[in-house]
């Protein structure tokens, strides 16, 4: 395959195409012949070739396997292999990116040198690279809201959770009795001010080592997924992949790598299917937070590799946002940082009660005094001073103030999903302004796929606009990847537009009695419903509905139905119901 006199340079490494070798910079500056697989051999040359772009598993697939009938599961092992090799010596993030659904990339920086040379000579000035700059990255900026389910009692039963003994690796028991909470490691570091997380290596509980490869890839994907979450801080894989097969207590790790969060794991293959388990465990006290499994097939063990990683970090987002707004309940009004600030606003805003809205805004202006581009706060902002306008009497003050801080959440800059999915809701609402609140919720998607709130916040505004199908689509999406969010409801609003939108006025009804439950303070929902249900022909059921609308919200008015920025033809329904019901203008 390598018939090109070509060389590639790479972080430590030269891949001579004409020998087809892969040599290693040794500590003397001579490079030395690295043993690697011809499999992988061809499979690193194919993703060099492309460096930079997304390459299909089909297509490297016909070039490492070419006219032959392989498993995927072949391919799991030779990007093992090669990451195994590539990522040894490296701090940060693998050379080799997975880009989940869609295949892998390669992302070190790669120098292209035509000639030969002597597979022991000394690199020149060029030819040995680190694989990210030394500087780092970007501190990421904290955001996000989601909240999860009261903590539950695992529905994992003990024999499906790594045994205590494995020799594999430690089961969460084993490293949380192995050293003692008060023996401090000499290695501790100080906890980062924003929520931080690493991934343990899941265990590879078939007893079969040749299933190592599943586990590893599984945990650099939810890495890589994790990363996402701008406002959470992500240890790389290979600093915790120092704690296989160690007995090491979570408290310790948790010093050790400076984190609040484990996220652990197990994978056991039995026959053709397979089981992962993963549960997150708060690393100072040790207790869990949550804790699930998940069972495929092993035939489509990409797709259930997939699958599983957008679960995990869809679920895992808002348990630890949900931890952290704790832990900001418990601090002193004088430690308030702006980011704990911001968690204390949630609070005030998951209602939608129009009256803590303003105590939410007092507190988010606060955090933007401290941190002036903290692009949450300003989405969460903007919301307090749309639900104050759109249900306190469409002040134009309000509106103003929820518009500017809606376009900073939404700036070209910003690269945080929820932050972009908030903005976009505001500017969808308030600015009827459709296609730039569509472009910001499908930059959230790009950003984070597996963004719940950009699912669900998506998914109503794409129904509200006039697409239901869309809609409901990221509507279903949203409630796989997080069925406990705060922001269910939002899904619900997806499928009662939806609904309303195609005639089907009856299952519209339920859909809005069940927002209506979920935020009892908001008459225009009690209202939403007693319009579905005068549609459908329910007159007095719909009348009694309707008065109970107006106790709660007596300012409402077919104005209130124009202000919101639905899609013509569904605002025309609304307008018609409201008349039905002698709504005043």
């Amino acid at each position: 395959m390598f018939a090109s006199s070509e060389m590639f340079l790479f972080a430590e490494f030269r891949l001579d195409r004409a020998g087809g070798g892969l040599f290693r910079c040794d500590d003397r500056g001579a490079f030395a012949p690295v043993t690697i697989g011809s499999r992988a051999l061809d499979l690193l040359g194919v993703l060099i070739e492309r460096r930079g772009d997304v390459v299909s598993k089909e297509e490297i697939m016909a070039a490492v396997w070419p006219r032959m009938a392989v498993e995927e599961a072949n391919l799991f092992v030779q990007i093992s292999a090669l990451r195994a090799i590539l990522d040894r010596e490296q701090s940060g993030q693998s050379c080799i990116q997975t880009v989940t659904g869609r295949g892998y990339r390669f992302i070190a920086p790669v120098t292209r040198c035509a000639g030969g040379m002597d597979s022991h000579a000394s690199p020149g000035p060029h030819e040995r690279f680190s694989l990210f700059p030394a500087d780092g990255a970007t501190p990421p900026v904290p955001l996000v809201e989601a909240r999860p389910p009261e903590p539950q009692p695992s529905s994992i039963s003990s024999a499906e959770l790594p045994p205590r003994g494995a020799g594999l690796a430690p089961a969460t028991e084993q490293r949380r009795s192995a050293v003692p909470a008060e023996d401090a490691s000499p290695l501790a570091r100080a906890l980062p001010n924003k929520p931080s997380i690493a991934v343990l290596p899941f265990q590879n509980m078939s007893g079969d080592p040749e299933q190592d490869y599943f586990a590893e890839g599984m945990v650099e994907d939810i890495v890589t997924g994790l990363s996402r979450i701008k406002w959470l801080f992500v240890i790389a894989r290979n600093s915790s992949a120092v704690y296989k097969g160690r007995a090491v207590d979570v408290r310790q790790i948790g010093r050790e790598l400076g984190v609040r969060y484990l996220l652990e794991g197990g994978v056991r293959k039995s026959g053709g299917r397979l089981r992962i388990t993963a549960q997150l465990v708060e690393a100072e006290s040790g207790a869990h937070l949550w804790a699930d499994k998940f069972d495929g097939e092993f035939e489509d063990v990409f797709d259930l590799h997939d699958h599983i990683t957008e679960r995990v970090v869809g679920i895992v987002e808002p348990s630890v946002q949900r931890s952290e707004i704790e832990r900001s309940r418990r601090k002193r009004p004088e430690s308030l940082d702006a980011y704990d600030l911001y968690l204390r606003a949630l609070s005030f805003l998951r209602s939608l009660d129009p009256e803590s809205a303003p105590i939410a805004a007092g507190l988010l202006s606060d955090a933007l005094k401290a941190y002036p581009n903290f692009a949450l706060a300003h989405a969460y902002l903007a919301w307090s001073h749309q639900i104050r306008f759109t249900h306190r009497g469409f002040d134009e003050t309000e509106k103003a103030a929820a518009m500017r801080h809606a376009r900073a959440a939404t700036a070209n800059e910003v690269d945080d999903a929820t932050a972009l999915a908030i903005g976009a809701y505001v500017i969808g609402l308030l600015g009827k302004d459709t296609p730039s609140a569509l472009e910001a919720i499908e930059r959230a998607l790009t950003f984070n796929p597996s963004s719940a709130a950009a699912h669900f916040i998506g998914g109503f505004l794409y129904a509200w606009s006039g697409d239901p199908v869309r809609g409901t689509d990221l509507a279903k999406r949203a409630l796989l990847l997080s069925p406990f969010d705060p922001l269910t409801y939002q899904a619900h609003l997806a499928f009662g537009v939806a609904t309303f939108h195609q005639a089907r006025y009856e299952e519209s009804a339920q859909w809005w009695e069940r927002c209506s439950r979920a935020n009892p303070k908001l008459g225009a929902l009690v209202a939403a419903q007693s319009h579905a249900l005068a549609l459908a022909g329910r007159m007095a059921e719909a009348k009694a509905t309707f008065a109970k609308a107006l106790e709660l919200e007596p300012s409402l008015s077919i104005r209130t139905i124009r202000e919101l920025g639905y899609a013509p033809e569904i605002e025309a329904l609304w307008i018609r119901a409201a008349r039905l019901l002698d709504l005043p203008e």
